[in-house]
């Protein structure tokens, strides 16, 4: 399983997964995030589990994390 979970580094949070593309789907994973410098968007992309070459992209994502946050009932 692939995908993206929120870490604090303090430790003072549990982790909060952020994608759920292998749960739904059981083939595909979410990979390579990149968080705006302002903090309220990521970018991902999508990929195919059983593919052998890392990196290999299928589709690129852009995720409004406030939005994420508020729809899975966690603080920033």
């Amino acid at each position: 399983m692939s995908e993206i979970v929120r870490v604090k580094v303090d430790g003072s949070e549990s982790p909060v997964r952020l994608t759920y593309f292998s749960k739904i789907w059981n083939r595909f994973k979410a990979t390579n995030p990149v968080i705006s410098d302002d903090g309220k968007w990521m970018a991902f992309q999508y990929g195919i589990m059983w593919d052998k070459v890392a990196g290999k992209g299928y589709g690129l994502y852009l995720m409004d994390l406030q939005k994420a946050y508020k729809f899975l009932g966690v603080e920033k």
